[in-house]
């Protein structure tokens, strides 16, 4: 949508890989980091996913990641409290929906 650009978009993607790199090289030190980095890898990439445009098939993400549905649904919640809170802090206000005819889910503005 025309107000996920508008947040600046490359910016927050920027952020993410900047994120995403440290969260690599601080989980490569305990295993127990190790497989929380798989749960933190999941997560960032559907946030950029989300903030892309692409709408997200259950499924098909836990057969991505070799999880099952409901870590898959774990994370996206994960994702909407941290755009509450985005919404809530700075007034962007966008949100995580899911589409039951078309079994997705999917970033859009929230209308108030």
């Amino acid at each position: 949508s025309d107000l996920v650009a508008h947040m600046g978009n490359r910016f927050y993607k920027s952020v993410v890989r900047i994120l995403y790199i440290r969260v690599i090289k601080n989980a490569c030190r305990k295993e127990t980091q190790i497989m929380k980095m798989g749960k933190v890898k999941r997560v960032l990439t559907l946030y950029v996913r989300f903030t892309d445009g692409q709408s997200i098939n259950l499924c098909n993400v836990a057969k991505e990641f070799s999880v099952n549905e409901k870590s898959v649904r774990r994370d996206i919640s994960d994702i909407q409290a941290f755009l509450a809170d985005e919404m809530a802090e700075s007034g962007k206000c966008m949100e995580i929906v899911y589409d039951r005819l078309r079994n997705i889910y999917y970033m859009s503005e929230v209308h108030i």
